[in-house]
């Protein structure tokens, strides 16, 4: 199969003869000519970009076929400008549906943005758009690679590094294996475990997480080992593979991580961290500074910080000199900790800020995060699809945001298990959730 072209939100304008519900996407249409059209950054691909996005102001809309002017109270005192796309009811060709639980992962790649996720055969799907033009599909398990497929229930992560654009993914085996597209746009895919320097990298463990990231021109991917070590993969510009055990290093006494941890990697200037779960619940991190020295804290202790709870997500970004893991407690809640610029760790309940009446998140709910505008956002789902997002300024306060109701359109909400993926692309912004079904969905914000 080649690529399977789908137009965008600006292209689809024309389109007539849908009713309100299923015309979200013509809606967009119009609403994004008038008013929006989003775009994106890779979390992996933004790896070198804060994990983090988003500020919620909203939107004085003129829809064609439907003249109302919208006009939505916002934490920023303006109008919402969200909008929203049902990316899988794009004519022309449908991409497949999602299976139940997938992952999503953003990037950005040479001025475009991508999506991934995986479906219900296993394989490897891609949606693109460029810029303001179309969506196309592409199965990368066929055309491109013949690579092995992902394990049942593989995590993805994605980055953009070098004019190449990467998606990394574990096989049956635990091997961590990676899909690359070439600066000429052609795609290769390689073992990285069975690379050169890569001699004796043990497997990934069961439900093992992937996150992937920049720093100083060399591209890192983190996973995690059925003894619960966080190992890196790490890529030169030669380029040669390397394995590091981080839990062995030299000052460096970690307790393990939990099994299905989830794990976050950020670069903030010349240091970079990995964040994740022990069986306790607490928040611990590994830090590597400008020296290339290794540290452990566990972050919880340091600040007697409410665990976390079983399953809980994890989100971190570097944001103002300063940086941030979010986590979710027992009750729902999400709770930051936050580390300044002199080094030192504080705890927050943002569900308890002032000022703030959130709903809760539904228990597992993913969490995903940005930074833009000046503003670091967390997104989460509450119990009824709902998207949320929580934005603070640089001179605070958090404010709260229930994103389907900022929306001047009809929205599909999140089937249960959804994931989230956000990313920023030409300082506007896109968050992805699936839809009953395994539909894909887009939530598109325009300052």
């Amino acid at each position: 199969m080649g690529d399977q072209i789908f137009p965008s939100c600006d292209a689809i304008g024309a389109r007539r003869g849908r009713s309100l519900s299923s015309f979200s996407v013509g809606i967009c249409v119009f609403g994004v000519l008038a008013t929006l059209l989003v775009a994106v950054s890779a979390p992996g691909g933004a790896a070198e970009l804060p994990a983090l996005q988003g500020e919620v102001r909203p939107a004085n809309i003129l829809q064609a076929g439907l003249s109302e002017t919208k006009a939505i109270a916002a934490p920023h005192g303006t109008l919402p400008k969200w909008s929203h796309i049902d990316l899988a009811w794009l004519p022309v060709a449908e991409a497949p549906e999602a299976a139940p639980g997938s992952p999503l992962t953003s990037y950005l790649w040479r001025g475009s943005r991508q999506i991934a996720y995986l479906t219900l055969d296993g394989k490897l799907q891609e949606l693109r758009c460029e810029g303001r033009g179309l969506w196309t599909h592409t199965d990368l398990m066929e055309e491109p690679v013949e690579a092995p497929p992902p394990a049942p229930g593989s995590a993805l992560t994605s980055f953009f590094w070098g004019g190449y654009k990467q998606i990394a993914y574990l096989t049956a085996e635990g091997h961590v294996h990676e899909i690359c597209c070439n600066p000429d746009g052609s795609w290769s895919d390689a073992d990285l475990l069975q690379q050169d320097g890569i001699v004796g990298a043990p497997n990934a463990g069961p439900d093992a997480a992937l996150s992937a990231y920049v720093w100083r021109g060399y591209k890192q991917i983190a996973y995690l080992t059925a003894d619960g070590h966080v190992q890196e993969l790490r890529c030169d510009t030669s380029p040669q593979w390397t394995y590091t055990d981080l839990m062995p290093q030299p000052d460096i006494a970690a307790t393990p991580a939990v099994s299905g941890s989830p794990l976050a990697t950020y670069g903030s200037g010349d240091d970079k961290q990995i964040a994740y779960l022990s069986e306790d619940g607490h928040v611990h991190e590994l830090h590597c500074d400008a020296n290339e020295k290794w540290t452990h804290a566990d972050v919880s202790q340091q600040t007697g910080a409410a665990a976390a709870a079983a399953g809980s997500a994890l989100a971190a970004c570097a944001w103002a000199g300063e940086k941030q893991i979010v986590y979710l407690t027992e009750d729902r809640h999400l709770h930051e900790l936050r580390c300044d610029a002199t080094g030192k760790w504080s705890h927050a309940d943002l569900m308890e800020q002032p000022g703030i009446e959130a709903t809760v998140a539904v228990s597992g709910s993913p969490l995903t995060g940005y930074v833009a505008g000046g503003c670091k956002q967390f997104a989460y789902l509450s119990a009824d699809g709902h998207v949320h997002e929580l934005s603070c300024g640089p001179s605070g306060p958090w404010t709260h945001a229930d994103l389907m109701e900022l929306s001047y359109m009809d929205t599909d909400f999140a089937m249960k298990g959804s994931s989230l993926s956000s990313c920023i692309w030409s300082g506007m912004i896109e968050i992805f959730y699936f839809s009953e079904g395994g539909r894909l969905q887009e939530l598109c914000f325009k300052p």
